[in-house]
Order: structure tokens, then C-alpha cells, then sequence
């Protein structure tokens, strides 16, 4: 049994095919390893009496939060681990070969610092192509997917990105969440909604603009998940590992 990195996540999409989310299980190599089901998306088909697991996505290290809109557009919210939490999007579920988030070699769109912090780190895995072999940290930092959003840890308001530590109060840790609000007529439409863990902060993000909007919760520690109420008067739902449920009217 996974205690941690369960991931956990069960979905459909318009075709009726089932998703699973799976972490890492806190085994960074496994993530990277297409023999093993952790660190993975995986696609089922329940109509078939034979059930055989597709890869969808790997490289993953915690997806707590997956989403598909009506679009059948996959929204990816990847724990992270030093510093960044964020969000992926996979426009094509059925584009054939599945897409590589980077971990472990990459946290969000940076290099994961406790591997750089490791001299000579190398990674004991392999992809192979028509014969030729290539270290897995070559293959990743040529070929993963980026986040159409990330953000630290700790809030940085340098343009460059530097010198960060410190100058907050507000710390996150831990994206959740991953509800899409559609309605044509709603100002929030094409939304998806996602909350930290630690920081008592809700967010959006429209994924057509890319408009991003934090809404402050004052006292509502340890969200774990966050989804669309009533997309027809802007509600969102949200719970806590405490057991409270709170349903948010949009502003």
C-alpha cells in the first residue's frame, strides 16, 4: 500500500474511457520507468472484458488534482517537491504517444535542485530508438512537456526570479484541486480552479487567456480538493483533511 505520492484520481472522458492518477510513491525512478504503473496517468477501457492499462503520461510525481474538460483537454496539477507546484495541460488524449512531465530531472519548468545538488548524478535508466541508446536526464531535458503555469513555493516578486527566500509570510506547498467552470455566460468560463494546500488560497486560471486570479480563505487550512458546485452560479466546492466542506460564491 502507498502511504504517499498515491496521486488517487478517477475520471471519464466524453468517450467513456476511465483515468487513474498514480504517484510516484515517493520511488523517483519508477516515475520514468514505462514498465511501472507509478508516476503515471493511466487510460482504461471498462467496456472491454480485457483490462489493459495505457500510459497517458508519465514523469509525474504526484498528480493529486486531473481534469478533463468537455473538450476532452486534460489539466494536470503536479505536486512538486523543492520549490515549484504546476499545472500541465495535454490538448490531445489520443495523440498516441504519451507525454513525459520530467520528473524527476525537472520540478515544474526548472531543473530539480536536489538532483543538481548531487555531484555527478546519473540516473540509471535508459530509452532506447532504432538501436541507440540515451541516458534518460539527456532524453528529458530534450523531449518533456513544460507547465502552461507554475508558482513557488515561496512568492517572489523579482522580475528576474531571484533572491526570493524570505520575503514573505505566505508560504504554499502542495497544489490541489482542478475543477474547470464551463459556462458560455459566465465571466469565469474556461476557469480552472485550483487551491495550495498550506497558504489558504484559492485560484484560477483561464487556460484560453491565461488569466490568473488568487482569492484569499482566511481559517481553511489543508484543502484537498476543489471542484466546480454550480458552474451556473459561479459556486465552487471545496474540502479539507479536517472534514469541513465549503461551497465559495465567486465574486
Amino acid at each position: 500500500f502507498i502511504e504517499i505520492h498515491f496521486g488517487g484520481k478517477l475520471l471519464f472522458d466524453s468517450h467513456g474511457k476511465l483515468y487513474l492518477t498514480v504517484g510516484d510513491g515517493n520511488e523517483i525512478y519508477d516515475s520514468q520507468d514505462l514498465n511501472s504503473f507509478k508516476g503515471k496517468i493511466l487510460r482504461l477501457d471498462v467496456s472491454s472484458l480485457k483490462l489493459e492499462p495505457e500510459i497517458v503520461a508519465y514523469g509525474i510525481r504526484n498528480p493529486w488534482g486531473v481534469s478533463i474538460d468537455s473538450q476532452d483537454r486534460m489539466f494536470i496539477l503536479q505536486c512538486g517537491n523543492i520549490s515549484v507546484e504546476a499545472v500541465y495541460l495535454l490538448n490531445n488524449l489520443y495523440s498516441g504517444a504519451p507525454a513525459n512531465l520530467g520528473w524527476p530531472v525537472f520540478e515544474g519548468p526548472k531543473r530539480a535542485e536536489d538532483l543538481d545538488s548531487i555531484s555527478n548524478y546519473y540516473l540509471d535508466i535508459f530509452y532506447w530508438d532504432e538501436g541507440e541508446s540515451f541516458n534518460v536526464v539527456e532524453y528529458i531535458e530534450k523531449n518533456a512537456i513544460k507547465p502552461v503555469f507554475y508558482y513557488n513555493h515561496l512568492p517572489c516578486y523579482s522580475e528576474k526570479n531571484e533572491n526570493c527566500d524570505g520575503q514573505t509570510d505566505i508560504y504554499r506547498a502542495a497544489i490541489i484541486g482542478g475543477g474547470i467552470l464551463e459556462n458560455p455566460k459566465s465571466e469565469y468560463n474556461f476557469d480552472i480552479f485550483f487551491a495550495d494546500y498550506l497558504s489558504q488560497e484559492l485560484f484560477s486560471l483561464n487556460f484560453i487567456t491565461r488569466e490568473l486570479k488568487i482569492y484569499p480563505i482566511e481559517n481553511y487550512l489543508y484543502i484537498n480538493s476543489v471542484n466546480v458546485f454550480n458552474a451556473e452560479k459561479n459556486q465552487i466546492l471545496t474540502t479539507t483533511n479536517t472534514g469541513r466542506v465549503l461551497i465559495l460564491q465567486l465574486p
